[in-house]
């Protein structure tokens, strides 16, 4: 057989993208080893374990939408003689604005979880923040109040938190949201013909829905939720760089103390 050099370059650059293909693998490291090799050793209480990956973005949840969307909510419930609602959606957008630099992928970290459920084990193949925060003593609501704490205690449900609501015309009587601290998100029924108590962990957050007939106030119904999750689960949290091609290095750590992630 006669190689050409044109067919010696093309056998050289197969053998390169395949080389190339195999160390893309070979860095390819499972979450549930991170978390363990990370965090394992750390005070940690899973639930207020985060990571975030930098290179994941979604340009219609960013702050700017927020705040324009709740500006146009509170104008439209003060043009409606709704005082209050107007205020409070000044209010989210206040604690919108403090949360915007807690970023993180929801995610349930803990490696024993990850194992038994193997689609959320995803590979970490890039440099990635890892970190955890301080356990929760109060889960938060939403509401006409503004963002307001209440205490956490064991076998709290939604019922504990919603038994007490009054909500004016342009909030929701019937449906409000759970988002958890490891980013579930999930809508549940609070009145009388629908309610469906679920367990709330503590550092959950409980968000009405908005019934305005308007194109804003269906838009918050999902994306608030939804973005909320992707806040870190507390406060006081640490904070390092992870990046699979430098495991063995052990000084990267830089901790970090954040503002009030609770809200």
């Amino acid at each position: 057989m006669v190689v050409t050099r044109p067919l010696l370059l093309t056998m050289l650059m197969s053998m390169a993208c395949l080389l190339s293909l195999h160390a893309s693998f070979a860095r390819a490291v499972p979450l549930s080893q991170v978390a363990l090799q990370e965090l394992a050793e750390k005070p940690v209480s899973w639930p207020f374990a985060f990571y975030n990956d930098n290179r994941q973005h979604d340009p219609d949840m960013n702050r700017y939408r927020f705040a324009a969307e709740l500006d146009n909510l509170s104008l439209r419930y003060r043009i409606q003689g709704h005082a209050v609602a107007s205020r409070a959606m000044q209010q989210w957008r206040q604690a919108l604005q403090s949360l915007s630099d807690s970023k993180r992928v929801p995610a349930n970290l803990d490696p024993a979880w990850l194992m038994a459920h193997p689609r959320h084990d995803r590979d970490i193949t890039h440099a990635i923040t890892i970190g955890y925060c301080q356990p929760a003593t109060t889960v938060t609501r939403w509401g006409v109040e503004g963002i307001q704490q209440q205490a956490w205690h064991d076998g709290m449900t939604t019922r504990d938190i919603t038994a007490d609501w009054s909500l004016p015309e342009g909030f929701s009587g019937n449906w409000a949201w759970l988002i958890t601290p490891t980013g579930r998100v999930e809508r549940f029924g609070y009145s009388s013909w629908n309610s469906d108590p679920l367990p709330v962990p503590a550092g959950s957050r409980i968000v009405p829905e908005l019934t305005l007939d308007a194109v804003a106030a269906r838009w918050m119904n999902h994306a608030l939720p939804q973005w909320l999750a992707t806040r870190r689960p507390g406060h006081d949290c640490r904070q390092w760089t992870y990046d699979p091609d430098t495991v063995s290095d052990s000084s990267r750590m830089s901790s970090l103390t954040t503002n009030d992630n609770s809200r």
